[in-house]
C-alpha cells in the first residue's frame, strides 16, 4: 500500500460504539489492529494504553512541534502515573529497533544516543516525540482529552492553552460561585494547557497537578449531575493520589465518590457510597495529627453519616451526622455547622422526630447567609422535606420553589431531579389530607 511520508496527518475518531479508531495517513485503525511492521513498530497491536501515548505525543507537538517528552511524563500523562522506567520499557518493546524504509517513518520517535557517549538515549530511555513528518494540528482536543484522562468528557477542552495555574483558578473561584457551567468550561481549558505545554516540573509535580484537577472536575460534575463522568474522575485522582501518598488529596477524592456513588441507585452502589466514605476517614487517621481532628474530620465524619442515612441506617446516621455538627461548631465554621444541622433535621425527620427535626432546621436557617450555592440548595430541600411532613403544604411549596430556581438557574441535574421527586411527594401529601 502507498503511503505519504510528508504532511501525513494523524486523526483519532469516536465512533457511535464508543470504540476510538486511530487514522494514520491512510491507514485506519481500531484496537487489536496490527502495528507490526508499519511506521517504525515492531511486533504489537493497537491498543488503548498505546493509543493514549500516541495521543499525549500529538497535544505536545501542537504546541511545540520539536519539542521531547520524557518517559516520567508520558508515564503521568498517558498511563495513570506509571514510573518513567515501566513506560520506557513499554516504548521499548513496541517500537523497532530498525524499522523497514518501506513501511514508513517512524510514528514515534526516540532520541538518538550520541556518539562517545556525550548523550544517552535509545528506545528504553527515551525522550520521546512524535515523528516530525506527522501534522497534528488535526488532532481534536476534547476527543484526545477524553481519551487520556479516562473518559471524563472535557467539552470545554476547545479552548486555547494556557497558564494552568491561572484557569485553575479561575474554574475553582466560578466553582465557589455557582458557575458550574463556566467552571467545567475553564477546568478544560486547564486540563488542554496541561496536556498541551512541556513542563519543566518534576513528574510527581504533574501528577499532583493532574489529581487536583481530576479531583475538580469531579465536583462539578457532581453538580452538573453527571455521574459516570465525575465517578471517573474521582476514581482517576484517588490513583494518582495513592501513588503520590498525598493523604489529604486522597481523603477528598474518596469524598466525592461517596456522593458521587450516592447519586446512583440500588442498594449495591449505596454500600460502595458508605464504604468510600469510610475509607476516606481510614485515610485521615492515617495522616498527620492536625487533619484528624477539627473542620477536616468534621466533613469526613459527615459525609459517612449522610452517606448512612441515604442508605437508610438512620440511628447511625444521626450520631455521625451530630458528631460532625459538634465539630463544625468547635471549629467555628459557620457553613459547615449549617451543613451538618440540616442534614441533622433530615434524618429526625426521617425518624419520625419533628420537634428535633425543627430545632436542626431553625439552626441552619440562621447560618444560611454563609452558604454557597449548592450547600444553599441542599438546604431548600431539607426545609421543603420538614413542612410536608408537618403538613404546612404553603411553607412546603415555597421552599420547593426556591430549590427549584437554584437548580434550574446554575444548571444542576441531580438537584433538578430531586426537586422533581420532592414535587410528587409534596402532591401525594395534598391528596392524602
Amino acid at each position: 500500500m502507498q503511503r505519504s511520508k510528508v504532511g501525513a496527518q494523524i486523526l483519532v475518531e469516536l465512533v457511535l460504539s464508543g470504540a476510538p479508531r486511530l487514522h494514520i495517513a491512510d491507514l485506519s485503525l481500531a484496537y487489536g489492529d496490527s502495528l507490526s511492521g508499519l511506521y517504525g513498530f515492531d511486533e504489537c497491536c493497537l491498543d488503548e494504553e498505546l493509543l493514549r501515548i500516541i495521543l499525549a505525543l500529538a497535544l505536545r507537538k501542537q504546541e511545540d512541534p520539536m519539542a521531547w517528552t520524557s518517559a516520567d511524563e508520558l508515564g503521568v500523562l498517558a498511563r495513570g502515573g506509571a514510573s518513567g522506567a515501566s513506560t520506557a520499557k513499554r516504548l521499548e518493546v513496541v517500537l523497532a529497533a530498525r524499522p523497514r524504509v518501506e513501511a514508513g517513518p517512524r510514528l514515534i520517535e526516540y532520541w538518538q544516543s550520541q556518539p562517545e557517549g556525550r548523550y544517552r538515549g535509545g528506545r528504553s530511555r527515551g525522550p520521546y516525540r512524535l515523528g516530525r513528518w506527522i501534522d497534528s494540528s488535526r488532532i481534536d482536543m476534547a476527543t484526545a482529552l477524553a481519551l487520556l484522562t479516562g473518559g471524563t468528557g472535557l467539552s470545554g477542552a476547545t479552548c486555547a492553552p494556557d497558564d494552568y495555574a491561572e484557569l485553575s483558578l479561575v474554574a475553582k473561584v466560578a466553582f465557589g460561585q455557582g458557575d458550574f457551567v463556566a467552571a467545567r468550561r475553564f477546568a478544560g481549558a486547564m486540563m488542554a494547557a496541561i496536556y498541551s505545554q512541556p513542563t519543566n516540573v518534576s513528574s510527581k509535580e504533574l501528577m499532583a497537578t493532574i489529581a487536583e484537577a481530576q479531583t475538580l472536575f469531579a465536583n462539578i460534575a457532581l453538580e452538573l449531575g453527571q455521574t459516570s463522568q465525575g465517578l471517573t474522575a474521582a476514581l482517576t485522582a484517588q490513583r494518582l493520589f495513592t501513588r503520590l501518598r498525598h493523604v489529604s488529596g486522597l481523603t477528598r477524592a474518596l469524598q466525592v465518590e461517596a456522593h458521587m456513588r450516592g447519586q446512583m441507585t440500588g442498594e449495591e452502589e449505596a454500600a460502595l457510597s458508605v464504604a468510600a466514605a469510610k475509607r476516606a476517614l481510614f485515610q485521615l487517621d492515617n495522616g498527620s495529627r492536625s487533619s484528624r481532628k477539627g473542620l477536616s474530620r468534621a466533613m469526613v465524619v459527615g459525609t459517612i453519616g449522610w452517606r448512612l442515612n441515604a442508605a437508610g441506617r438512620l440511628n447511625h446516621a444521626g450520631r455521625r451526622l451530630r458528631s460532625a455538627l459538634r465539630m463544625s461548631q468547635d471549629a467555628g465554621s459557620e457553613e459547615w455547622s449549617g451543613v451538618w444541622s440540616f442534614r441533622a433535621a433530615q434524618n429526625e425527620v426521617a425518624r419520625g422526630n419533628l420537634r428535633c427535626a425543627e430545632e436542626h432546621l431553625q439552626r441552619s436557617l440562621t447560618l444560611k447567609h454563609s452558604m454557597g450555592v449548592s450547600t444553599s440548595a441542599a438546604m431548600a430541600r431539607a426545609a421543603t422535606e420538614f413542612f410536608i411532613a408537618t403538613g404546612d403544604f404553603d411553607e412546603a411549596e415555597r421552599w420547593l420553589r426556591r430549590a427549584q430556581i437554584i437548580g434550574h438557574n446554575n444548571c444542576m441535574a441531580y438537584q433538578t431531579y430531586l426537586v422533581e421527586r420532592l414535587a410528587s411527594q409534596l402532591q401525594d401529601a395534598r391528596v392524602a389530607r
